[in-house]
């Protein structure tokens, strides 16, 4: 059980930081205080202002929190589980979690763009055509994915419930010579003998398969991880593993968060070089994501401003493609670009919206 970050009393925010300990939680606003199983304890001149006053209801509101391989995952849907609402997401969720002995992770990078969090989610649930021409740059400074031409070969894996994953590049029946899964037989081929006996074999066959640029996965409805190989210089692509939160402030603006993680017994070069690549191509100051955050940022005001006009954007990339046969769970499209997983994000975020379920594609 978790609670809201709402004291019952005016709705002040109750913690203000990240991280930490405590034996107690106290509001700043008028000292409300609870105990860690959000029971109410008491408030300053309580007797004087409650006298007679029952105060057992006034403990803190509660939600639903359940984990999976140490994501934590709240809800204030108190009868809904979470391995009904990841699903088959469970499978690739394994594939950068439960590869090993655990993840451990950095402290959040936070910044704020101006920008509406769905724009950001139809880029990462299976968007890489626009890489040739929103990243093109990168190809000819030698700098991001090895051979940019190959990231118009996808696999688009749609997956029940808004989910999605997008794997970046050809797989290894088309071009077997890259080094698979993300270049770690280069920096770290211990991890792919973990994970052999870690994950399923099917688990293991999909990354091993499909691993080749970039694993990027979309859990409904704001949250996402990715595991890349990516270069700066002359060396191979570096392997590098991120989670992300697009947290909405309003109809035009987004706070990113984003987590590096590592394996709990990565070795400390790959480590650095990561960190490294990362802080260079992504984040706040890094040159890929400021490409994306551009364009995101031109949707979100020609949303805005044009919204009258009802305009209908033309989402059919790959709608006349049928599935390719696949080893893992969900619908995998495999070549050019498939727009599917957009689609179906938003149906889904449209059943949450007006409670009924739409109908399939």
């Amino acid at each position: 059980m978790g609670f809201l970050n709402v004291c019952p009393h005016r709705g002040a925010k109750i913690i203000r930081e990240d991280v930490g300990k405590g034996e107690i939680l106290r509001c700043p606003y008028h000292g409300w205080t609870f105990n860690m199983e959000g029971k109410f304890l008491g408030a300053p001149m309580q007797r004087g202002i409650y006298q007679g006053v029952d105060t057992s209801s006034f403990g803190m509101f509660p939600i639903r929190c359940e984990t999976y391989k140490g994501l934590v995952f709240c809800t204030i849907d108190s009868n809904a589980t979470l391995d009904e609402f990841l699903g088959d997401m469970k499978f690739f969720i394994d594939i950068v979690a439960g590869r090993s002995e655990g993840l451990v992770f950095s402290s959040p990078q936070r910044w704020i763009v101006r920008v509406n969090w769905k724009t950001i989610v139809d880029n990462f649930i299976g968007d890489s055509w626009h890489f040739l021409t929103a990243h093109g740059w990168l190809g000819e400074v030698g700098l991001g994915i090895q051979d940019l031409k190959l990231t118009s070969i996808t696999g688009v894996i749609r997956v029940k419930g808004g989910h999605g994953v997008l794997f970046t590049g050809p797989s290894a029946d088309d071009y077997p010579d890259i080094p698979r899964p993300l270049f770690y037989p280069l920096w770290w081929p211990n991890l792919v003998e973990k994970a052999k006996v870690k994950l399923t074999q099917r688990e293991f066959d999909v990354w091993k398969k499909y691993g080749t640029y970039e694993m990027l996965g979309h859990v409904f409805p704001n949250m996402a991880f990715g595991n890349v190989a990516y270069t700066i210089d002359s060396e191979p692509p570096v392997p590098i593993l991120t989670f992300r939160l697009w947290r909405p402030i309003s109809t035009f603006e987004t706070e990113i968060w984003t987590w590096l993680a590592f394996d709990k017994d990565e070795p400390e070069n790959l480590k650095k070089k990561a960190i490294d690549t990362f802080l260079r191509l992504f984040g706040a100051a890094g040159s890929v994501e400021h490409d994306d955050v551009a364009m995101w940022e031109s949707m979100t005001e020609n949303s805005s401003k044009l919204s009258s006009l009802n305009l209908k954007l033309k989402y059919y990339g790959g709608m006349n493609q049928s599935p390719t046969q696949f080893e893992g769970p969900g619908e995998l499209y495999y070549g050019g670009n498939n727009e599917g997983n957009t689609i179906s994000f938003f149906k889904e975020y449209l059943n949450y919206l007006e409670g009924e379920e739409l109908d399939d594609m």
